[in-house]
């Protein structure tokens, strides 16, 4: 997940806090302003403050984004199905793995002349949408060409399997079936063969007992993973007919690979007398185990359809217009851009020119102490007393948790205080937040160390320029981009809520500023 990106970014981050805390240090003032009674400084050197920015100016400009480069490979999940909303259009999904057989068998395991009897899917499912009521349609394709593959290789969500999969799927099935009671669980679901998945599992079962059935394909493969993944190259699961779906139905499900794969049945019979059944033989197939020393390749593949949705595909391409409202979704889904104009920079500005015309100081710069980005649902409001809990309740319920606030979606650089590696491994809590304040109906991230960056470099471009009109485009990082979070990237959910200053918000994003004025 990016560690290096992510350790440059914190070893700057604790740069700027260590110059920060230098700039505070008492011995430099008249009075004690240590942590208690004189925490907020009020003297030559310092003054403390807070101010507000929201619909007043258009500080920030919000506008839809759109990548394919989420990796999309090894995740450990497999993602199948379609989902269909009003909001963000059709998301269809679906997976490509290598599978081994789970035992090691000897030679005519199989038996004389096998008889192919029915093949099921276990499947693990850990993650799912709002609508696992509608069943779903799938197919299973043998893949048939593993070129793509490449040691180390890193695959995105718009990888195209058609070139290297059968023509004619090997199995059908429906999912979740009737008789389930839920989808979060280990399922195995029936799988109908077509005539192609009926000579895979001939395949599979290696010989008749009188000849081998692939020339060259012996036993041995069931004792090499290697070799067996060279002749059995994996399969492809995908949605039947994802744009059948309903709009408000259907679900993309994930299954978790170490636990998943597929089980085939069949009959043997008395060499002596071919009418006679001898013995029930069957074999498990898995699609990853930590213990295989091949066939551990995994890719997701993941399609969007806007047609009929509120996002209008031109607003992804080229120039992108601005977009009055936020809108995040997983699945490689659209996101928002948020870019800080002019006129953020100006009010900065002018928070020290005003306090320097009030009391006679002369401050040059301040210190955010705190910079709270807010981001309110649709029917929100800055009172809470005008909020529209009607209107606002099932969006915060249907939305997603969190958000992530990134420098470059792509490459998952996230923005100094939203250091996820760290919230992770080294189980730290952090400032940032990034969650729905359901009391105010909003999202709450705290962003204060982006803004004091992002407020330094404008500084240091000014200071190139002369002290004249800065050229904004040598401000880095001056957008940063609104999705879910690092780890929830692949989430059903999505979320809809206000931006920018526009006649349609009635509260765009508000920024709560604490800050310490310095000389």
């Amino acid at each position: 997940m990016n560690y290096n990106s992510l350790r440059r970014a914190a070893c700057a981050l604790t740069v700027a806090v260590l110059a920060a805390c230098a700039a505070l240090t008492p011995g430099c003032t008249r009075s004690d302003d240590t942590l208690g009674a004189e925490f907020l400084p009020d003297n030559q050197e310092m003054k403390a403050g807070t101010a507000r920015l929201d619909k007043a100016e258009r500080y920030l400009e919000t506008r839809l984004y759109r990548t394919d480069s989420i990796k999309s490979s090894d995740l450990g999940l497999g993602y199948f199905g379609a989902a269909r909303n009003d909001t963000t259009g059709l998301v269809a999904a679906g997976f490509m793995t290598q599978f081994v057989n789970y035992y090691r068998i000897t030679d005519g395991y199989f038996g004389y002349r096998p008889i192919f009897d029915s093949a099921t899917l276990r499947l693990s499912v850990k993650e799912f949408g709002r609508d696992t009521l509608t069943a779903q349609q799938f197919e299973v394709y043998e893949i048939t060409d593993d070129s793509y593959l490449k040691e180390d290789s890193v695959y995105y969500i718009d990888f195209d399997p058609t070139p290297y999969v059968g023509k004619k799927p090997l199995f059908t099935f429906t999912f979740p079936p009737e008789h389930m009671p839920g989808p979060k669980a280990s399922k195995e679901v029936r799988m109908t063969p077509t005539e192609e998945g009926r000579a895979f599992v001939r395949r599979l079962m290696i010989s008749d007992g009188t000849s081998l059935i692939q020339p060259g394909v012996g036993y041995d493969v069931y004792r090499d993973d290697a070799r067996f993944v060279e002749v059995f190259k994996g399969l492809y699961i995908k949605p039947a007919d994802a744009a059948a779906t309903e709009n408000g139905k259907g679900s993309v499900y994930g299954t978790e690979l170490s636990a998943s794969g597929f089980s085939i049945y069949g009959r043997n019979r008395v060499e002596e007398d071919p009418t006679l059944i001898r013995d029930t033989v069957g074999m498990v197939y898995m699609f990853y185990d930590k213990d295989f020393k091949a066939g551990n390749r995994s890719i997701n593949t993941v399609r969007h359809d806007y047609a009929g949705s509120q996002i209008d595909p031109a607003a992804l391409e080229g120039e992108r217009p601005l977009s009055a409202s936020i809108v995040v979704s997983g699945l490689g889904g659209v996101i928002s851009e948020v870019t800080f104009t002019q006129e953020f920079f100006d009010a900065v500005e002018r928070i020290i020119a005003e306090a320097n015309a009030e009391e006679g100081r002369s401050f040059t710069t301040l210190a955010f102490n705190r910079a709270l980005m807010s981001i309110y649902f649709t029917g929100g409001d800055y009172a809470w007393e005008k909020i529209d809990a009607n209107e606002v309740a099932p969006l915060m319920s249907a939305a997603i948790d969190r958000l992530g606030a990134y420098t470059d979606y792509a490459a998952l650089e996230p923005v100094p205080d939203y250091d996820f590696y760290s919230e992770k491994y080294y189980d730290l809590t952090l400032n940032y937040g990034g969650y729905i304040n359901r009391s105010r109906a909003c999202y709450v991230l705290d962003i204060s160390g982006y803004l004091q960056g992002l407020w330094n470099r404008y500084l240091a471009a000014k200071a190139e320029a002369g002290g004249d009109t800065v050229d904004l485009a040598k401000v880095a990082d001056r957008s940063i981009y609104l999705g879910p979070g690092a780890y929830d990237l692949y989430t059903n959910a999505f979320a809809k809520v206000q931006g920018m200053r526009d006649e349609g918000n009635a509260a765009p994003v508000a920024l709560d500023l604490t800050y310490t004025l310095m000389k």
